[in-house]
């Protein structure tokens, strides 16, 4: 009996040892697609790349009552997820992700619009489950050059960023879809401020895990955008734009914005800082006009049919 026992405690001996290598080893010898590369100097020299020349507010950019349906994937189209955003008002959005990975509840992303500054001024993230329940998970509040999120009545530590306007890939650039029609000259070359989840490291993601981390978002840096060319894209007349984001390594990408009405047909970069996804691909595949209560409606229908 003793010789069985003492068996059993030197297997769950070597187990744990070779779960502490395991996690050893993630954390310092398998590489990620990406990190941050932020200086001290891109915080502190902040700017904003939206100036009042640049940019015009008028009706013909008033989206209310537009639903549009992306496809989220990775570029080979793999894990596609339906994405759905949705303009009550011209100064507010929600983003309803139903993501193949779970079908334990849907993801509801609100964000409300600073139209002074072109970038949200708040951010607020929802589980939704089957019963069409909802519940808060977090909140971001946005200033001139800091950002504070409040993660389940907890506040995290404000995060400082350098370029404004700022976006949130995390969100499926949603923020960046929402401003662009307001440039004045649709084929200039534009910057903004990028931020993300705050997963630059295995030890930031093993401390998201955990709880432990004080800033759940990170500043990446600044990104620019360079007009290439007008072209056909999907059956549209596109402005076509690179996307260069400083502070991840091979995050090399594309725009594709509507000449017509200012869309933006498709995102897609080779890196999304996202450990679901390898790479992400952003696609419009439908537009429709609807009411707030038939929005209403089909998210309820969607909680109902989408959720085991």
């Amino acid at each position: 009996m003793k010789k069985e026992i003492i068996g059993y405690c030197v297997l769950l001996f070597f187990i744990l040892l070779l779960i502490v290598f395991f996690i050893v080893g993630w954390l310092l010898f398998i590489p990620l697609p990406y990190k941050n590369n932020v200086t001290v100097n891109q915080i502190e020299n902040f700017c904003n790349f939206f100036s009042e020349e640049e940019v015009e507010i008028g009706s013909i950019y008033d989206k209310t009552g537009t639903l549009y349906h992306y496809i989220k994937s990775n570029q080979d189209d793999s894990k596609p997820a339906d994405i759905y955003v949705y303009y009550p008002t011209a100064v507010r959005s929600e983003s309803y992700k139903l993501y193949p990975q779970t079908h334990s509840n849907i993801d509801l992303v609100t964000c409300d619009f600073d139209l002074e500054h072109f970038q949200p001024k708040k951010m607020e993230a929802y589980f939704v489950n089957g019963k069409y329940e909802v519940t808060k998970v977090c909140e971001a509040l946005y200033t001139d050059n800091t950002v504070k999120t409040i993660l389940k009545n907890e506040v995290k530590a404000p995060l400082k960023y350098g370029a404004m306007p700022l976006f949130n890939i995390n969100i499926d650039f949603v923020d960046l879809i929402t401003m662009i029609p307001f440039l004045k000259d649709k084929t200039k070359d534009f910057s903004f401020g990028m931020m993300n989840t705050n997963c630059s490291t295995r030890i930031d993601i093993l401390k998201s895990i955990l709880g432990l981390n004080k800033q759940i978002n990170m500043y990446v840096g600044k990104a620019d955008c360079k007009f290439i060319e007008e072209s056909i894209y999907k059956s549209k007349k596109c402005y076509i734009f690179d996307l260069v984001v400083n502070g991840y390594e091979n995050l090399d990408g594309k725009i594709y914005i509507d000449t017509e009405n200012y869309d933006v047909i498709e995102i897609n970069t080779k890196n999304c800082g996202n450990p679901n996804y390898k790479s992400f691909k952003f696609s419009l595949a439908e537009k429709n006009k609807i009411s707030v209560n038939e929005w209403n409606k089909l998210k309820e229908k969607l909680a109902h049919e989408y959720i085991k």
